[in-house]
């Protein structure tokens, strides 16, 4: 099974603070899932506005079995009041492009939650900002695709807070096994 993934800089490994794109979760999940291949499009700072970024991915794919989009976490810095409307039609926009490609898997996977604690000093007056758009941005998405009908795999809460001291954002190698075994067993149920 083909499958593209389309993320941000923790699908893509860039940023592992113990370790490199190896240990990103999607590059993972093989071992979890036999018969996946994964194609790992994912790049660091990467918000859901990279529609065209993704439709061309999409299209130099190839025949797809599968897309995943995990973006939003980005998206969290925007505080103009826009950050969820804009990231559910962004998404929106990709995920009508899935079905325009005939791909018959889309898969929305929703922002990780971060440890606030470890985000660099003076960052008062955005974290709390920050995490309410990753809540809201994760509660809107739930609800865009039921609407949609295709899947949604919530992350918010599988990480481990003690898995993002580095930065307070980016798991270490240990951190994305959860975020796989989370996936891998979401995957499974459908």
């Amino acid at each position: 099974m083909k499958v593209l993934i389309f993320g941000d800089s923790i699908c893509a490994g860039s940023n592992v603070p113990d370790g490199g794109p190896g240990d990103a979760w999607p590059n993972l999940l093989p071992a979890m899932i036999p018969g996946l291949e994964i194609l790992n499009r994912s790049v660091g700072g990467r918000p859901t506005s990279a529609v065209a970024d993704f439709e061309t991915e999409l299209w130099d794919a190839g025949k797809l079995d599968a897309v995943v989009l995990a973006l939003g976490g980005n998206d969290s810095r925007d505080f103009s009041g826009a950050a969820v409307e804009n990231a559910v039609r962004n998404i929106g926009r990709m995920v009508a492009m899935c079905v325009a490609a005939k791909v018959s898997r889309v898969v929305v996977v929703g922002p990780y939650n971060m440890n606030v604690a470890h985000w660099q000093a003076g960052d008062d007056v955005t974290r709390p900002k920050r995490v309410a758009n990753l809540v809201a941005i994760d509660a809107a998405y739930k609800v865009m695709c039921a609407q949609k009908g295709i899947e949604y795999i919530s992350m918010y809460g599988v990480v481990p807070e003690d898995a993002m001291i580095a930065d307070g954002v980016h798991p270490d190698s240990e951190g994305n096994e959860p975020i796989a075994r989370h996936f891998a067993h979401a995957w499974a149920k459908h």
